[in-house]
């Protein structure tokens, strides 16, 4: 399946694999099986992953149903991206935008980037870079690196924002602090585009941002 402009997103799951041994996966199932959200979603984490037990995508989907419709934002999540993937059930774009949408609003950040990408290609629901580009900025704004790199591309061609070279750079860099590669090559890539005072204002920019986002070493 394509994805908007460069890379395929990193699968998340918010689940802890507790299956060390048997007697922690048995007590993961009773909790899942008397209804705690937390515990449903980490089952169908480890039904996905196939950890300790035999992969089952029909089994992950069961879990995380059970848990999305607590709503529990991982879960709804997780479900929307195997709705999106067809993985356990078929593939709907349209359940995949409702549960990944349920998330956003509950400001899980890997769900607002998936409403963003699903607004950028039109799946699931018309197509609105506007629209896209308001989720990128959400999930950006709670330190998702491929958000602020969406980011960048959105400032660097003018799709659903204004095209600002000096926003481009500052989140190309901003997603380069947070491990994505291409933020560092994008931004070298737009600086002939750019004067010297507008490279040092994004790179201020983004300086601030990181230096804000770090956390307080104690004293």
């Amino acid at each position: 399946m394509k994805y908007w402009l460069t890379s395929i997103a990193v699968i998340f799951l918010t689940c802890t694999l507790v299956g060390q041994n048997d007697s922690q996966f048995t007590e993961l199932f009773i909790r899942a099986e008397k209804g705690d959200a937390s515990a449903q979603n980490n089952l169908g984490g480890i039904y996905y992953i196939g950890n300790r037990v035999e992969q089952d995508y029909g089994e992950a989907f069961k879990w995380f149903r059970k848990a999305a419709q607590q709503d529990y934002p991982p879960a709804q999540r997780n479900l929307g991206m195997l709705y999106e993937e067809g993985l356990g059930v078929r593939q709907n774009f349209e359940k995949a935008f409702k549960w990944y949408h349920k998330a956003a609003k509950q400001r899980l950040a890997q769900a607002q980037y998936n409403v963003g990408e699903m607004y950028a290609w039109g799946l699931g629901v018309e197509q609105d870079y506007g629209e896209a580009f308001k989720w990128y900025r959400e999930a950006a704004d709670r330190d998702h690196p491929d958000a602020q790199f969406r980011l960048g591309e959105m400032y660097a061609v003018g799709s659903g924002v204004k095209q600002n070279f000096v926003w481009a750079y500052t989140w190309y860099a901003i997603a380069a602090a947070g491990g994505i590669y291409d933020g560092r090559a994008n931004s070298i890539a737009i600086e002939n585009k750019m004067t010297k005072e507008q490279i040092l204002e994004a790179k201020h920019r983004a300086n601030k941002w990181v230096l804000k986002k770090a956390p307080r070493r104690p004293r």
